[in-house]
């Protein structure tokens, strides 16, 4: 885990202002206690799945943590903006490889410039495109080689599905 988020941290700060307890989260979330644990001793990394799944139980969007981050480590803002792309993964739900693939495509990036840039065979990037999730150091990666927030997308998402969950409690007596 990269030392500058400590996402890990951040997640058990939250749970204890929360007043909830770890056991609660990791059945919100369909991981054991042990899974939990780890991830707030920072022993696991974590996936784009399981921190959107915590933002939204905790109402808390992690994924902004990671944004801003990453807009440190590219020095800039990428002044591209893919919201279609962002409509059309989030129809068929957050699958972050799908995502990345389609940015490397409208950006027209090739794959062998990517391996060079990224510590991953060709064939491992064409993998991870399949991924529906995947760890939060390698997406910062793709950020960088990219030039592109991914983490924007994810907190915009992660904001869609608190505002959801809340309007649906809401009915809720």
């Amino acid at each position: 885990m990269n030392e500058n988020i400590q996402i890990g941290q951040s997640i058990q700060k939250k749970i204890k202002e929360s007043g909830i307890k770890a056991k609660w989260l990791a059945k919100q979330i369909d991981c054991s206690e042990s899974k939990m644990s780890r991830i707030c001793k920072q022993r696991q990394l974590i996936d784009t799945d399981t921190l959107i799944q915590i933002s939204i139980h905790l109402e808390y969007n992690f994924c902004d943590d990671y944004a801003k981050y990453v807009d440190k480590q590219m020095q800039k803002k990428s002044s591209f903006s893919l919201s279609h792309i962002y409509k059309f993964i989030t129809n068929e739900g957050m699958h972050i490889g799908k995502l990345i693939q389609k940015v490397k495509e409208v950006k027209d990036i090739k794959i062998c410039w990517m391996s060079e840039m990224l510590p991953y065979s060709e064939g491992n990037i064409y993998k991870i495109f399949k991924r529906e999730k995947v760890d939060m150091d390698l997406l910062v990666s793709f950020c960088v080689c990219l030039e592109f927030n991914f983490f924007d997308i994810c907190a915009e998402y992660v904001n869609e599905q608190i505002q959801k969950k809340n309007s649906d409690n809401q009915y809720i007596t």
